[in-house]
């Protein structure tokens, strides 16, 4: 019996990382239901910011016996010659295919396309299927199998249904990588007319269920984030920035989530009312589906709360935002956006039938 192997994890790090995890976990069960699909730990080198595995680590990749090893998410970096070659040679010899689904680049560099390229050229795939189509461009002709596919979290609302959660109506507020934005509902004042970009701090108004909104972003902390990247919220907890105290916008309950549960650092997480933070995925799930609007700086929390019919905006730039462009959605840090549901449905569909027609 085929035996497959899904490299994941680092929940507790960032649980974006689930949502993928899960959606590509139900794309392999679909596609290969008689076929034990397992997911265990990606490498111990993702632990180490040199990208190098620790001292005494085990690499389960040296030793597993599998019929293909799936890797997805963003996992063509710099790095990836450094955290998978010696695993690749040894799977390779033992006679495991490798396959890439819903992968995509971290940076979209030139620098980090050469050295993947060059990497995959070496270390050809079995079936290579990206999550958006530059991606698929660079590397499609790599791997015997290739595909323009979508990121496999659109894939959740058909294995995960949210629990309703009792709360008022709520906005869900999730920034861990920038100074959360004060939201003021302008109730009795006109919006004014959109522009095609948002002010020089990232300040947006938008009409939202026939009330004028304001988000405005404080521009020297955000400034300030942009160089610190993501330990700009650790460092804000040290300091006497203050985080939003507002427990409501306009008449709607603001809800906080954090993605990073580890380092635990009860500081940061809590430091505002109704904030919540945990190492599993499904309350996350929950909380976004059932949210009026998701306010985020995080890919896969707009991402999720879209892919269960709910408005997002998403204040990024990063270019992994691909994967929201591969399924006809932009403009996300102008006005709150909803997906297209019969598209992406159809995308699903699609790649779930190129998937079923593939040999393996």
């Amino acid at each position: 019996m085929m035996k497959v192997i899904v490299a994941g994890g680092g929940w507790s790090t960032n649980v974006g990382n689930a949502f993928f995890n899960m959606g590509t976990l139900h794309i392999l069960r679909t596609v290969l239901p008689d076929a034990p699909v397992f997911l265990l730990s990606d490498q111990p080198a993702n632990l180490d910011l040199r990208r190098k595995a620790p001292a005494n680590s085990l690499n389960i990749f040296h030793h597993i016996d599998a019929d293909l090893v799936v890797l997805h998410g963003s996992v063509l970096t710099r790095y990836l010659p450094r955290i998978w070659g010696e695993s690749f040679k040894r799977l390779r010899e033992r006679g495991t295919r490798l396959v890439f689904i819903s992968s995509g680049l971290f940076e979209y560099s030139e620098p980090e396309i050469k050295v993947c390229r060059q990497f995959l050229e070496q270390n050809r795939p079995f079936l290579f299927v990206s999550r958006d189509s530059d991606t698929y461009e660079y590397f499609g002709d790599l791997a015997e199998h290739s595909y323009n596919g979508i990121d496999s979290a659109f894939f959740l609302p058909k294995m995960f249904t949210p629990t309703g959660l009792g709360l008022p109506p709520y906005i869900a507020v999730n920034f861990d990588k920038a100074p959360e934005p004060t939201i003021t509902c302008l109730a009795n004042s006109g919006c004014r007319q959109r522009t095609d970009a948002p002010a020089a701090n990232g300040s947006v108004q938008f009409e939202l269920n026939g009330n004028c909104w304001r988000v405005s972003f404080p521009a020297f902390r955000q400034r300030l984030a942009r160089r610190l990247g993501k330990f700009y919220p650790y460092f804000e907890s040290l300091i006497p920035f203050q985080r939003s105290r507002s427990e409501f916008a306009g008449d709607r309950l603001i809800v906080r989530l954090d993605h990073q549960f580890n380092p635990v650092y009860l500081r940061k997480i809590f430091r505002s009312p109704n904030s919540f933070c945990w190492d599993i995925p499904d309350p996350y799930l929950c909380l976004y589906a059932n949210a009026e609007l998701t306010l985020t700086d995080r890919i896969h929390a707009a991402l999720v709360t879209l892919a269960y019919g709910k408005p997002a905006m998403l204040f990024s730039r990063s270019g992994r935002a691909r994967i929201l462009e591969r399924v006809g959605v932009g403009g996300m840090d102008r006005e709150p956006v909803f997906l297209n549901q019969s598209r992406v449905e159809e995308e699903r569909n699609n790649m779930l039938r190129f998937l079923g027609q593939v040999p393996f």
